[in-house]
């Protein structure tokens, strides 16, 4: 997913696949973090905080190019 969507996708279900899963899960996109990169100050992390849609209590902060819109 490009940041130039995150905005208007905002709220609206999303698939990922986590690094160890086979298959893509069904998220809703909550969130864009922005932040520096822990080790090197210089560099800027872009980062979607996503819901779980079968349990809502749990939380994954994804890669925005792992992430792409579920049609």
């Amino acid at each position: 997913m490009k940041v130039s969507e995150v905005k208007e996708n905002m709220g609206k279900r999303v698939l990922f696949t986590i690094p160890n899963a086979n298959y893509p899960s069904e998220y809703i996109l909550t969130a864009y973090v922005y932040r520096l990169h822990p080790k090197d100050p210089e560099k800027r992390l872009s980062q979607l905080e996503l819901q779980d849609v079968k349990a809502p209590h749990c939380l994954i902060i994804a890669d925005p190019k792992g992430v792409r819109l579920k049609i």
